[in-house]
């Protein structure tokens, strides 16, 4: 799995978009669109069509929020304690 965070332009996406295609081209790996998405905060649905013509992923509203690593993240409810779970369990998996 893939975290990007970014409060990125429509041509800074763009430039992401392909960095991360370079790297899996490069790689052998692929990127499972089925698992993966765009998490965005307060974008018109028009900005919205505009990237999804050049970006392959999903997209998803961030108000609603997502699970990642067992633990379910939303905009602007986070806590300290939140977080340092979550780089514990990162640590966990990294040392395996």
């Amino acid at each position: 799995m893939m975290l990007l965070l970014s409060n990125s332009t429509l041509s800074e996406w763009w430039e992401i978009d392909k960095i991360v295609k370079l790297f899996f081209l490069a790689s052998g790996l692929k990127v499972n669109v089925q698992k993966s998405a765009v998490l965005h905060e307060g974008l018109s649905n028009q900005d919205i069509d505009r990237f999804k013509l050049f970006l392959s992923f999903n997209f998803s509203d961030l108000s609603v929020g997502l699970k990642y690593l067992g633990y379910h993240l939303k905009s602007g409810v986070q806590r300290v304690e939140d977080w340092n779970r979550m780089l514990q369990k990162i640590e966990k998996k990294i040392g395996n």
